[in-house]
């Protein structure tokens, strides 16, 4: 398992566990997921879009 497979299996855990509590994520969040997973965006870059994408800003890191 390469290590962009071993993060998609990563990402697709966290959501299910987080999906137990009824949450289900945006397509911009899951938008982002992949671009990390790609490797288009580090964790801060990822942080700042999830942020981003919350308060409706325009100009989202790594776009």
């Amino acid at each position: 398992m390469n290590a962009q497979e071993k993060l998609r299996k990563a990402y697709h855990q966290a959501n299910s566990i987080v999906a137990l509590e009824g949450w289900t994520p945006t397509d911009d969040a899951l938008a982002i997921q992949e671009r990390v997973i790609r490797g288009e965006l580090t964790h801060d870059e990822a942080v700042r879009a999830h942020i981003a994408a919350v308060n409706g800003d325009e100009a989202k890191p790594g776009a």
